[in-house]
């Protein structure tokens, strides 16, 4: 029952928090994104803490309330109350906001539009470009601090580890040898943080999946459609976006992990840093494919689909391989088929096998599309 508070917990503060942004923000997307900045910084917070050994750090962020109340050991009830208390006093909060702004709009608005733009509006791709900018930033920046973040920790993490005999499960990391040099050390800590690297990077994949659907929700593709564009070229456009997209936040990571490890004293080849931001792009393209697939045969799905792969993927990739009867099922997470880089070595033929699984999934994507109404909400 501890362990089920400690879980629940985080949630229901940051759930209560998006409820105060989205008083705020004058679009779903503003809000969104300052919630995203408050859980990107709660999360560094604890991250810092545990870098430095500053305890009382963990009692200014929701994600070190969880570490406070020691659930399987002391079972601390302060920071439950804490928890509850922040949850309750945000949810007033968002009511009392809600009653003092106009319906569809937020407090703070949005800034006033500048002049048009329309040099890059001449085709599908430079439209795509453009509505996939402002998310593309903040994944690109976002990942880039969560890869200097790792990096700065790593050597703390490589002292941490000295001697240890870790099994990591994935993509042949069995253990840590005691005699392991620091590097070693510090680069196996990399390959584990960058599994979680590549949950983000996924993530952004399913959001651009979700992103496309949106545009024909809302009627906009109906619009687009009734020019010279045809189906195929629209999408295909979106798919090249987002994997550019995908590329540049997953090399962007790599490189300010190797930078972040630089800073904190510890030189890791920036070679193997940038295969394990490379690393996490083929699988963020498989749930892209995913996402497509839903686009084009069950649209109105599209992302429940692609984010409900993304979730049971990484879930039974972390906990499958301890049941008998799921460890069967294990290929089915593309997560099982990511190695731990730089921790391990890349495997060039593993990311060609599930770049084939993602063009082949927008393929048929792309022919349910091409086959099928266009449905607004």
């Amino acid at each position: 029952v501890w362990m089920v508070a400690v879980l629940v917990l985080p949630a229901a503060v940051f759930g209560a928090l998006a409820a105060v942004t989205s008083q705020l923000g004058a679009s779903r997307s503003q809000a969104v994104r300052w919630a995203a900045a408050a859980l990107g910084l709660a999360y560094a917070v604890r991250v810092l803490a545990t870098a430095s050994e500053a305890t009382w750090l963990t009692w200014t962020t929701p994600l070190g309330w969880v570490d406070q109340v020691a659930p399987l050991t002391e079972q601390r009830p302060l920071p439950l109350v804490i928890g509850v208390a922040a949850t309750a006093a945000l949810a007033v909060l968002a009511v009392v906001l809600s009653s003092r702004r106009d319906c569809g709009a937020g407090l703070l608005g949005q800034r006033p539009a500048g002049p048009s733009r329309v040099r890059t509006l001449g085709g599908p791709t430079g439209l795509a470009a453009r509505l996939v900018r402002p998310s593309a930033v903040g994944w690109v920046v976002g990942l880039a601090a969560l890869g200097a973040m790792f990096g700065l920790v790593a050597p703390t993490a490589s002292e941490a580890l000295a001697g240890a005999q870790l099994d990591l499960g994935v993509g042949g990391v069995d253990g840590i040898p005691q005699a392991a040099s620091t590097q070693d050390r510090a680069a196996a800590f990399l390959g584990g943080g960058f599994l979680f690297v590549t949950l983000l990077v996924s993530l952004a994949g399913a959001a651009q999946a979700a992103a496309a659907r949106e545009a024909e929700a809302s009627g906009r593709l109906e619009t687009l459609l009734a020019a010279p564009v045809s189906r195929l070229h629209w999408l295909i456009s979106r798919v090249a976006v987002t994997t550019v997209l995908l590329l540049v936040a997953g090399v962007s990571a790599g490189l300010a992990a190797w930078l972040g490890a630089l800073v904190a004293g510890e030189r890791l080849a920036v070679d193997d840093l940038v295969a394990a931001g490379v690393n996490t792009v083929p699988a963020s393209l498989v749930v892209l494919g995913v996402g497509i697939l839903a686009l084009g045969a069950r649209p109105r799905w599209t992302g429940a689909i692609a984010y409900g792969y993304v979730a049971g993927a990484f879930l039974l990739e972390l906990v499958g391989g301890l049941f008998d009867v799921a460890q069967p099922l294990l290929p089915l997470s593309v997560f099982h088929h990511v190695p731990l880089v730089p921790a391990a070595d890349a495997d060039p033929w593993g990311w060609a096998g599930l770049v084939a699984v993602a063009a082949v999934a927008v393929a048929l994507g792309a022919l349910a599309l091409h086959r099928r109404d266009v449905t607004a909400e």
